[in-house]
Formats: C-alpha cells, structure tokens, sequence
C-alpha cells in the first residue's frame, strides 16, 4: 500500500472513531436534527 493510501485509511479511521464516539446513543432523528453534530459528521465523510 502506498503511502497515501495509508494515509487515507488512517483518516478514514480516525474520522469513523469521532463519528462514532459522538453518535453514541442518539437516534437518527437526534443526530439529523442536532445542526452542529449534523454537520461535523457531514464533513467527517467528505
């Protein structure tokens, strides 16, 4: 693997943590409408 690709695993993983770690226990509906947490894992993925 190369190293950019490492590298965008890597990101891919630390961002999945911090999505994760900050949906725990809520709901769809609750992460959908929460604008902040709603934006910040919107711009986790991109």
């Amino acid at each position: 693997m190369s190293a950019s690709n490492l590298e965008l695993v890597r990101h891919v993983l630390i961002e999945t943590s911090f999505i994760l770690q900050h949906v725990e226990g809520k709901t769809k509906d609750e992460v959908i409408h929460d604008e902040v947490l709603c934006r910040a894992v919107v711009r986790s993925i991109k």
